[in-house]
């Protein structure tokens, strides 16, 4: 009972890092839903590059409902498992909160002549979103690496 309620609570935070604008502009905001929607429905080049770069920005984009997959996943396996569910789980997470990060770094950056950035003002959940998968996989590896006895 106990995870699912976890999962539940990590899904919503998920959700809400998902959708809430990390950088706003005059009219217009970015969002990790919208940084997916434009990978997704993007660059249809037959590179095999593209594939690549589609699934590293989608892990990025979708590393905040990570954590609430790693809850329910340790509710699915046995006890003797969940080790190393934490540990792997674990790994994904910090590669998926370095991935948001630098997601939020590119949806930001305006690429040509000179510097700047598309939306002037940035919000806390651009901090919030890469932070949240990295501490959340930290804290697993430690937990897998105590051998915490999860109930």
């Amino acid at each position: 009972m106990v995870y699912w309620i976890t999962m539940l609570l990590l899904a919503g935070i998920g959700v809400a890092l998902f959708l809430l604008p990390h950088h706003k502009g005059d009219f217009e905001f970015a969002s990790l839903a919208r940084d997916f929607e434009e990978v997704v429905h993007g660059d249809t080049s037959d590179s095999p590059g593209i594939f690549v770069w589609i699934l590293l920005v989608g892990l990025g984009c979708l590393g905040v409902f990570l954590p609430a997959l790693q809850a329910m996943a340790l509710a699915l396996v046995s006890r003797e498992a969940s080790r190393q569910i934490l540990i792997i789980g674990g790994l994904l997470l910090v590669v998926a909160g370095l991935l948001t990060f630098l997601v939020e770094i590119f949806s930001n950056m305006l690429i040509g002549w000179g510097s700047g950035s598309k939306y002037p003002i940035t919000t806390s959940v651009a901090y919030l979103a890469p932070l949240f998968p990295l501490l959340c996989g930290i804290a697993s590896i430690v937990l897998g690496a105590m051998r915490v006895r999860l109930p």
